[in-house]
C-alpha cells in the first residue's frame, strides 16, 4: 500500500510540474527572422476566409500541424462559423511582435487584426488581438495554436 502511496505523490508533482508555464519569451527583432512568421499569418487569414466562403476547412490544413489540439479547435470553429453563415474578413492587421522561447523550438507572433464578420444580419467590426504559435517542421512553417489574448479592461 505504501508504494501506491509513492507513486500518486510522485505522479501529482509529475503533473504540477508538467503543467507549470514558466516559459520564457524574448522579442526577435531582426526583421529579416520576422518576415516568413508574418507572411505565414497573413497568409493564414486569408486562407481562413476562403474556408469559410466555401466551406471547406481542407484548405487550411498545409497551413497547420494535422492533429494537432490547435488544429482540432480551429476545425470546431470553423464549423460553428459556417453553419452560422458566417466570413470573417481580415480587414487590417498592426503591431506583429515575434518572440522565441528559451528553447528555441518554437516561436509565436503576437498580432491584432481588425476583421469585418458577416453575417446574415449584417457586417460588425472586430479587433482581435492573438498569438500565433508557429513550428519549423518537415514539412515547413506552420501554425501550431492560436490564443486569443484577453485585454484588461
Amino acid at each position: 500500500m505504501k508504494w501506491l502511496m509513492n507513486g500518486m505523490i510522485i505522479l501529482s508533482f509529475s503533473f504540477l510540474v508538467a503543467c507549470s508555464d514558466d516559459t520564457e519569451w524574448s522579442e526577435v527583432t531582426n526583421e529579416e527572422d520576422v518576415l516568413p512568421y508574418l507572411t505565414l499569418v497573413e497568409n493564414y487569414l486569408d486562407t481562413w476566409e476562403r474556408a469559410l466562403e466555401t466551406q471547406s476547412f481542407s484548405i487550411m490544413e498545409p497551413l497547420m500541424v494535422p492533429n494537432s489540439h490547435g488544429y482540432h479547435i480551429e476545425r470546431r470553429q470553423h464549423q460553428e462559423l459556417i453553419g452560422s453563415r458566417i466570413i470573417d474578413r481580415a480587414v487590417d492587421t498592426e503591431d506583429p511582435i515575434l518572440e522565441e522561447n528559451q528553447y528555441d523550438s518554437e516561436k509565436r507572433l503576437r498580432i491584432t487584426v481588425w476583421i469585418d464578420r458577416e453575417s446574415p444580419a449584417g457586417v460588425e467590426q472586430i479587433e482581435r488581438t492573438r498569438y500565433y504559435y508557429m513550428n519549423e517542421g518537415n514539412q515547413g512553417l506552420r501554425v501550431t495554436a492560436i490564443e486569443t489574448v484577453e485585454e484588461d479592461m
